[in-house]
This record gives C-alpha cells, structure tokens and sequence, in this order.
C-alpha cells in the first residue's frame, strides 16, 4: 500500500501489515490498491463520521449505484474487510466495529457463468452435436 494510504505510526511501533500485501497475484495487488484509493477518495471528500460498518454499507449503495458488476463491489468490499482486519491486528480500529466490516455480505450474484459444470457434461454436450 503506497505511504500516503498508510495511518501515522510512532517511531518503533510494528508497521501494520498492508491489505495489498496479504493478496500473492499482482493483478489481485492492483485492483486492491484501486479498490483502497477510491474508497478513500470517497471517504475524504466529504465529512462522514468514523469508519463504520455503516460507513462501508454507504460506500456499497455508491457502488452499486455506479452500476459497477457484482463481481468488481464484491472484490472493493473485499479489500476494504482486509483493511478493517488489519487495522484491528494493529490496534488502529476497535474490533467490534472490525467484525461488524468483516462481516458484511457482499453482492448477490446471479445468473450463471460460463464453463460451470462438470468437463464429462461438456463433453457429452459436444459429442451429442457432432454426432
């Protein structure tokens, strides 16, 4: 997580452990340091009170409203309960509030995605066209 995203911390007190470090796939990394920046661009542009589950559900309705897919709220949200658990580890947010982030559903997703089912169904789909 780039510094300017990082709380202050004193002199000799553990730096606490980035959200986007805790992803190993650099596309992962990338759309957590995104998902992070727009939530605190969203955040710092008005006053709102301190970070709360309700805070998080506001940012949510935003998204949703942005019509952004379920997939792409689902992966912002993601980050953001990454964020709480570790501002939690670290003494940076009480743990309740923490859990009541964490625990935050996310978007239902519908419908169904392509290449679901077995590889012996696709198969046998084929196989019955071609033959």
């Amino acid at each position: 997580m780039p510094s300017r995203f990082r709380p202050h911390i004193g002199i000799g007190a553990p730096s606490p452990r980035s959200p986007i470090d805790s992803v190993s796939s650099p596309h992962s990394k990338r759309a957590y340091e995104k998902a992070l920046k727009d939530f605190f661009a969203w955040y710092s542009a008005e006053a709102r009170p301190p970070l709360s589950r309700a805070v998080v559900q506001q940012h949510r309705s935003v998204l949703e409203s942005a019509s952004l897919a379920p997939a792409s709220i689902n992966l912002r949200l993601s980050a953001i309960r990454k964020l709480a658990a570790e501002a939690a580890e670290n003494d940076l947010l009480d743990r309740s509030v923490a859990q009541g982030i964490m625990s935050l559903k996310g978007v239902r997703q519908s419908g169904d995605r392509e290449g679901t089912g077995s590889p012996g169904n696709r198969r046998a789909t084929w196989l019955c066209g071609v033959i």
